[in-house]
């Protein structure tokens, strides 16, 4: 399969998933909703470096400016000396600095013949007040009322700054030094005023959007879990249903521990699966919006991220399929492990008698060897992505510092201080989302197989469906009949031929034979576990196929010869055979199968714990149990497979008179082994090879001297 084939096999993978995600479209709208408030949020406090930097740091690029003012100051203090302090009059009360009171004395601002003197060359100082006259005033609110004491401190500075201006051109240098130095400090108390306010507004911003971020990440996160908690046990309830649709000859010919493997570990990664799809669409969009934003702020600047991006996606996409690769291997094996590990448990009588638990040990040490290398090799490639990641960040964010350092130097495009910082905040931003999404990414590689396996279980279909307009069935009135019935597994080897044989209402009819005969597949035709692939059953001369198999179940009822009970009460394992059963009703089954007396004389009586399979009771018990549950059913239908074979002679005589009881108001099929439970059967089929080869009452076949005869008198040598 080509590359693009297996994109395309993924795509529709995810794409069946769908149907589980539909009932929470709202949800999942909001959860895009709290997403993208979410990447707003995260992208506008990146924003905030911006006016941060440039309207309150970049204040600090003024020091260089005022430290020359300082000095010049302090030679004008040095030249003026104490004579000019003296004649500046100022008050005692007022607490001025020494440079203050010379920038602020009338005497010294109109002492010409200072100036005249010796030119200062103060036109750099003209040229740095003005420059922050024309800061501070690029940064004032456009409406004076909004800033009523910054627009009075600028305008007397623009004012004084004049002022400095007329006096520096009729050369009257030493007043047009005081002037200016006056109007820089207007404007810088001006400017201070502002990054004051900027920096207010900020804190503000910044405080409201972390609530934002703090609130929309709590419904980010809660959203996304609670939908794909909600999607994963969706799934886990249609898979539970869908199974019990499937016939029974598909957990017949299923291994057990695959299917096993498949409800647990598959399902688990399954779980494991939605969280992750949706991280990736929640990821996305939240790095599409900073991704947006940071266009917005510099496309050239993001066109060097689009770049570094393409070059991170194409070898995280290649380890993406290795990684899906040996996933699929360890799931496949998984099940091999679980497989292995059912047959231990259930076989544990077995491998103590033998003495084969260096064997087993081995076996599963095998078995589980191969999952870890296929885990190990996936374990590598998410190493190795991971570690990618971290490379490509640690390279990407030193290329990007030198790209807008040399634009910011340079002034090309029109890349200053504080939309370069805001820039590099939003590639900082986006590095925590693409992150997760790269891991997002890995680990839906890792689950996809797990999710194709439990697909493959809801591709199964029941190989018994009603047609599309069944009959109802409601009592079987005349009789059930075999006609011309023949039956194969594979479609190749036929395990019954020309089965024709008709069994009246309310009668007996017993199956007997050797091991392999096709007794048990003959009786599963009746249940309808199975459509025959030649001839019909039909029921009172409808064909079996037409009825509804639901009310056909309603009506039946099966002993097996293993008889599986639920890990619960006793109570509860004999009315399943019909839920709506009062506690009398169940005990009343009970005392019909000869159990009751051994149930209430267990601890807790009926209430007593069966345990796994019905491991805490005996066989017969079990077997009494099921009989009781079938009692309790009161069919119309009733097979009995081998329903008394794990019974002593006492017992059986027991429960035999039970059986009695029952089947004079059913249709029932035997399957014996044991010919002394059959002597009373309306009509003995003895099988062989899948045919019909002698039929007829217990004392006519015996008369005959054929194999039932033969059979007989097999059992009764043993015995």
């Amino acid at each position: 399969m080509s590359k693009k084939s297996k994109e395309r096999a993924s795509l529709k993978i995810l794409l069946r998933l769908r149907p589980y995600v539909r009932p929470y479209l709202l949800l999942m709208l909001l959860l895009v909703v709290v997403t993208l408030a979410f990447g707003v949020s995260d992208a506008g406090r990146a924003m905030l470096a911006k006016p941060l930097l440039n309207k309150v740091f970049a204040r600090g690029g003024e020091v260089k400016g005022q430290l020359a003012d300082e000095a010049f100051l302090l030679t004008l203090e040095d030249r003026v000396g104490n004579e000019a302090l003296a004649k500046a009059k100022v008050p005692a009360s007022v607490e001025v600095s020494r440079r203050d009171a010379i920038a602020r004395s009338p005497l010294l601002l109109g002492a010409a013949a200072f100036e005249t003197e010796d030119r200062l060359g103060i036109e750099p100082l003209l040229e740095r007040t003005g420059d922050a006259l024309r800061e501070t005033a690029d940064d004032l609110p456009p409406v004076p009322a909004d800033s009523p004491e910054t627009w009075d401190l600028l305008a007397r500075g623009v004012e004084t700054q004049l002022l400095a201006l007329e006096a520096h051109k009729a050369g009257l240098d030493g007043r047009a030094a005081f002037l200016s130095v006056e109007a820089r400090r207007l404007a810088h108390d001006a400017g201070f005023l502002l990054a004051w306010d900027t920096l207010l507004w900020v804190f503000w911003a910044a405080i409201g959007f972390a609530l934002a971020l703090a609130a929309t990440n709590f419904a980010m996160l809660y959203l996304s879990r609670a939908i794909a908690a909600r999607v994963f046990v969706d799934l886990q309830n249609q898979m539970a249903a869908h199974l019990l649709t499937l016939s029974v000859r598909f957990f017949e010919r299923e291994r057990r521990g695959d299917l096993l493997g498949r409800l647990t570990i598959d399902l688990g990664h399954t779980a494991n699966l939605f969280s992750v799809a949706v991280d990736v669409v929640v990821r996305s969009l939240h790095l599409a919006i900073l991704a947006i934003w940071a266009l917005c702020i510099s496309v050239e600047l993001a066109f060097v991220i689009f770049v570094l991006g393409g070059l991170f996606i194409v070898p995280l996409r290649l380890l993406g399929r290795k990684i899906r690769r040996n996933a699929r291997k360890r799931q496949a094996m998984t099940g091999d492990t679980v497989e292995v590990m059912q047959q231990l448990l259930g076989g544990m009588r077995e491998v103590k008698t033998f003495q084969r638990e260096q064997h087993e040990t081995k076996r599963f040490r095998d078995v589980s060897g191969d999952v870890l290398s296929a885990q190990i090799r996936t374990l590598k490639a998410r190493a190795a992505s991971k570690a990618w990641m971290q490379l490509f960040n640690d390279i990407a964010i030193p290329v990007i510092f030198c790209i807008g350092s040399w634009l910011v130097v340079n002034r090309v495009f029109g890349v200053d201080v504080g939309t370069f910082a805001t820039f590099l905040g939003m590639v900082l931003l986006m590095y925590q989302p693409a992150k997760i999404l790269g891991e997002s990414y890995n680990t839906l590689m890792d689950a996809l197989p797990a999710l194709e396996r439990v697909f493959q279980l809801f591709d199964q279909r029941p190989e018994v469906n009603d047609v599309d307009e069944p009959l109802d069935f409601e009592v079987l009135k005349e009789s059930v009949t075999f006609k011309d019935l023949a039956f194969s597994y594979d479609g190749q080897h036929e395990v019954l031929h020309a089965i024709d044989f008709t069994a009246p209402a309310g009668s007996t009819t017993a199956l007997v034979g050797t091991t392999g005969s096709g007794k048990s597949t003959l009786v599963d035709l009746v249940a309808r576990y199975a459509d025959p692939t030649q001839g019909e059953v039909r029921f009172d001369g409808v064909p079996l196929s037409k009825l509804r198999l639901t009310d056909v179940l309603d009506r039946l009822a099966v002993v097996p010869q293993e008889n599986f009970l639920f890990n619960d009460t006793l109570r509860e394992n004999i009315r399943y055979g019909r839920l709506d059963a009062s506690d009398a009703e169940v005990e009343e089954a009970a005392r019909l199968a000869e159990v009751h007396d051994e149930i209430v004389a267990l601890p807790g009586g009926y209430d007593y714990e069966a345990g796994e399979r019905g491991d805490r009771l005996s066989g017969g018990q079990v077997q009494r149990i099921a009989i009781a549950r079938a009692i309790l059913k009161k069919p119309q239908l009733l097979i009995l497979d081998e329903a008394t074979s794990a019974l002593d002679n006492q017992t059986e005589a027991k429960v035999q008179v039970a059986i009695d009881r029952l089947t004079k108001s059913c249709t029932t099929f035997v399957i014996a082994h044991r010919l002394s439970t059959v002597r009373d059967a309306d009509q003995i089929l003895v099988l062989s090879e899948g045919r019909i080869v002698e039929r007829g009452s217990h004392d006519d076949l015996v008369a005959k001297g054929g194999a039932y005869s033969r059979l007989v008198e097999e059992q009764l040598e043993k015995h």
